[in-house]
């Protein structure tokens, strides 16, 4: 059974494929809010988004044409921040109409519309607190097996010289090696192929060191 050098590209490509297979074995963990629908109704009542509607007819009055002066403006939101206590978290995909100023006082255009829940509904931040400390500590415990796994496949691969000795320790291991490289681990070899396999491993270019030799020789020393 021939050896195969555990080099440092083919180090990178078993992590590669081993990192690749855990992500699609465990999908990262997402929150997505059953209050979802609550929370955006909650935001759209709250008193700032009132203000800012009553502010908008009052000056609709005044300027009853559309004027570029108007600075309170409606948008289609994406996303929505959602503040509790000292937790907070990022509803995404949505879809619903925010009214503010056009311009916040440092001139920046806002276009992160954010609510705190404490202060709007806190019957629904308590609901909705719950449900996020589950997927929190969900969302932990994902990174830490995923941060281990990691580094248990570099420790190995870092630790064995060649693919038998790591498949040695751990067999499961082949399912992450190239094809290529488990069928050269069958081949039977010869004084000839390991040559070869020496001189493709440190990519030796033996036309330059004839080249050198033959020079060095008809120059003397």
């Amino acid at each position: 059974m021939a050896s195969v050098r555990m080099t440092g590209i083919l180090r990178q490509e078993i992590r590669r494929n081993a990192m690749n297979a855990f992500d699609k074995a465990n999908p990262e963990v997402e929150f997505n809010s059953a209050f979802a629908d609550k929370i955006i109704n909650a935001y759209q009542n709250s008193p700032v988004q009132k203000f800012w509607l009553e502010t908008k007819k009052a000056r609709e009055k005044i300027l009853p044409a559309p004027d570029k002066r108007s600075n309170i403006v409606s948008s289609t939101a994406n996303k929505l921040v959602v503040i509790m206590g000292e937790e907070s978290f990022t509803l995404e995909d949505l879809n619903f109409v925010a009214l503010h100023p056009s311009q916040s006082y440092d001139g920046y255009y806002s276009d992160k519309p954010e609510i705190n829940l404490d202060q709007v509904d806190s019957s629904l931040s308590a609901q909705v607190l719950d449900e996020y400390k589950v997927y929190k500590a969900e969302k932990e415990a994902f990174v830490l097996k995923r941060t281990a796994y990691k580094n248990g496949i570099y420790d190995l691969t870092s630790k064995c010289t060649t693919v038998h000795r790591m498949l040695d320790v751990e067999p499961s291991m082949e399912t992450f090696v190239p094809p290529e490289k488990i069928q050269a681990m069958h081949v039977k070899m010869t004084r000839a192929k390991v040559a070869q396999q020496i001189e493709e491993d440190i990519q030796f270019d033996s036309s330059l060191t004839k080249q050198v030799a033959l020079t060095s020789k008809l120059l003397g020393d």
